[in-house]
């Protein structure tokens, strides 16, 4: 949330010539919902398992970059399966900028109030984030720069 995923996910996909699927979006196509709503009419764990599904999903397709939600880590099959097929890349960013980038938090389930939340979100997920195979800090980078470092470290074979 709020480290680039969509931006970069689109960018990075234009440059390898592929499509670019939202997990988000797609929970949104398959609940007829909007996520917020989903989380305020049937709450997280409905999410969780309609977000678990649609990384499955996603995971089976070829030549394709997914954006998936922070919370799509969470579950250990959904890692596993996105590394099955791909390469799995945390888009890092300190709690400011996420603050700074994301400034209506009304349509953030799981960011109900500024500092803390995120706060708390990014210490529990921390270990999870650690899975993937490439971790860049996005805070001082423009999304061109990030796309770039990905690609090279792909073609450095670092990742």
């Amino acid at each position: 949330m709020g480290a680039g995923k969509t931006t970069i996910g689109k960018l990075l996909a234009k440059r390898l010539r592929s499509r670019f699927v939202d997990t988000d979006e797609q929970i949104e196509k398959r609940a007829k919902k909007t996520v917020r709503d989903i989380f305020l009419l049937w709450g997280e764990e409905t999410f969780r398992i309609l977000e678990r599904d649609v990384v499955w999903a996603a995971s089976r397709l070829d030549h394709c970059v997914i954006g998936v939600g922070g919370g799509a880590l969470l579950h250990p099959d959904s890692v596993a399966d996105l590394k099955e097929n791909g390469l799995l890349i945390w888009l890092r960013a300190c709690p400011h900028t996420i603050l700074r980038r994301i400034p209506d938090h009304s349509s953030r389930p799981l960011l109900n109030s500024k500092g803390p939340a995120i706060h708390r979100l990014l210490s529990q997920r921390q270990a999870v984030y650690g899975a993937c195979q490439l971790a860049i800090r996005t805070d001082d980078l423009t999304p061109p720069e990030v796309v770039e470092r990905i690609l090279d470290a792909c073609q450095k074979g670092i990742a």
